[in-house]
């Protein structure tokens, strides 16, 4: 048996053959030589494959997947009431600080409004921090305080 990244290049070359697109051009789609391609069409796999797509077999088949996704689609969207349900449970309860605690961030960030800020410095910021002290930052807060307007 083929691994997979045969077998889709198998009905990649499958599907592009019976469009009628000679094997020259389907090597160049697919990124093979003309000779690569008359290779794989050589295998056991791709005539089983090629007989599937030329009668229909892989179009049914297609489709049920595609079917089988759109009820996996409905099945995720049905359980979100639950999951939010979940996550107001998991914040209202009290005996879990932590629990509840992770539970109200995700809300939150989900929320869009309140989500964590990122602070990012650049090189000039980082070289100018590493040598400000605790001295520096109180004579900047008096001169800050000192050129404050005051209120009446």
């Amino acid at each position: 048996m083929a691994n997979i990244k045969t077998r889709l290049r198998q009905e990649k070359v499958a599907r592009l053959s019976a469009l009628g697109l000679p094997d020259s051009e389907i090597a160049i789609h697919i990124g093979l030589t003309p000779a690569g391609v008359a290779t794989l069409k050589q295998s056991p796999e791709y005539k089983a494959l090629a007989l599937q797509i030329a009668t229909g077999v892989i179009s049914d088949y297609d489709e049920t997947l595609s079917e089988d996704l759109e009820n996996v689609k409905q099945r995720i969207q049905s359980m979100v009431p639950d999951a939010l349900q979940a996550f107001a449970d998991a914040v209202t309860q009290k005996a879990d600080p932590k629990l509840r605690m992770a539970a109200a961030e995700t809300i939150l960030d989900r929320h869009g409004v309140f989500t964590k800020a990122a602070r990012t410095q650049t090189v000039e910021e980082q070289k100018a921090a590493s040598f400000i002290t605790s001295k520096d930052d109180a004579v900047a807060q008096s001169l800050a305080g000192a050129i404050a307007p005051t209120t009446p």
